[in-house]
Protein backbone atom coordinates (compact mmCIF):
# COMPACT_ATOMS: atom_id res chain seq x y z
CA UNK A 1 0.00 0.00 0.00
CA UNK A 2 1.07 3.48 -0.94
CA UNK A 3 1.76 5.78 1.52
CA UNK A 4 0.74 9.58 0.51
CA UNK A 5 2.24 12.07 2.66
CA UNK A 6 0.45 15.52 2.65
CA UNK A 7 1.82 19.26 3.81
CA UNK A 8 -0.65 19.86 6.96
CA UNK A 9 0.08 23.60 6.53
CA UNK A 10 -0.75 23.63 3.02
CA UNK A 11 -4.04 21.14 3.39
CA UNK A 12 -5.02 23.31 6.36
CA UNK A 13 -5.82 26.22 4.36
CA UNK A 14 -8.73 24.67 2.29
CA UNK A 15 -11.92 25.07 4.33
CA UNK A 16 -11.91 23.44 7.59
CA UNK A 17 -13.57 20.48 7.19
CA UNK A 18 -11.61 19.09 3.92
CA UNK A 19 -10.13 16.35 5.92
CA UNK A 20 -11.82 13.99 8.25
CA UNK A 21 -10.96 11.12 10.93
CA UNK A 22 -11.21 7.50 10.58
CA UNK A 23 -14.48 7.65 13.48
CA UNK A 24 -15.47 10.80 11.14
CA UNK A 25 -15.92 8.49 7.99
CA UNK A 26 -17.48 5.87 9.87
CA UNK A 27 -20.20 7.68 11.58
CA UNK A 28 -20.87 9.26 7.85
CA UNK A 29 -20.63 5.97 6.21
CA UNK A 30 -23.04 4.30 9.34
CA UNK A 31 -20.16 1.22 10.52
CA UNK A 32 -18.07 0.76 13.31
CA UNK A 33 -14.01 1.50 13.10
CA UNK A 34 -13.50 -2.01 13.14
CA UNK A 35 -16.02 -2.46 9.91
CA UNK A 36 -13.80 0.42 8.01
CA UNK A 37 -10.53 -1.17 8.68
CA UNK A 38 -12.50 -3.84 6.53
CA UNK A 39 -13.93 -1.80 4.00
CA UNK A 40 -10.61 0.31 3.36
CA UNK A 41 -9.48 -2.94 1.58
CA UNK A 42 -11.62 -2.14 -1.12
CA UNK A 43 -9.38 -0.99 -3.92
CA UNK A 44 -12.20 1.59 -4.97
CA UNK A 45 -11.70 3.26 -1.22
CA UNK A 46 -10.13 6.39 -1.41
CA UNK A 47 -6.87 5.91 -0.16
CA UNK A 48 -5.87 8.05 3.43
CA UNK A 49 -3.24 10.89 3.83
CA UNK A 50 -1.51 11.37 6.64
CA UNK A 51 -1.20 14.05 9.45
CA UNK A 52 2.15 13.05 10.90
CA UNK A 53 1.19 9.18 11.72
CA UNK A 54 -2.94 9.16 11.70
CA UNK A 55 -4.59 9.02 8.70
CA UNK A 56 -7.26 11.41 7.11
CA UNK A 57 -9.77 11.13 4.22
CA UNK A 58 -10.48 13.87 1.99
CA UNK A 59 -14.32 14.71 2.17
CA UNK A 60 -14.45 14.79 -1.81
CA UNK A 61 -13.15 11.61 -2.34
CA UNK A 62 -15.70 9.99 0.36
CA UNK A 63 -18.36 11.75 -1.43
CA UNK A 64 -16.87 10.20 -5.24
CA UNK A 65 -16.98 6.94 -3.23
CA UNK A 66 -20.04 6.88 -1.99
CA UNK A 67 -22.13 8.40 -4.90
CA UNK A 68 -20.16 5.56 -6.82
CA UNK A 69 -21.87 2.96 -4.35
CA UNK A 70 -24.91 0.73 -5.55
CA UNK A 71 -28.38 1.82 -4.61
CA UNK A 72 -30.83 -0.26 -2.17
CA UNK A 73 -33.82 -1.01 -4.20
CA UNK A 74 -36.65 1.03 -2.64
CA UNK A 75 -39.42 -1.70 -1.61
CA UNK A 76 -42.72 -0.74 -3.47
CA UNK A 77 -44.84 -1.63 -0.59
CA UNK A 78 -43.79 0.64 1.64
Amino acid sequence: MEVVKIDAHAEARHTPRTLLTLGEVAARIGVSRPRLWVIRKDPAFPRPVFLGKSPRFRVSEIEVWEASLPREPRDAAA
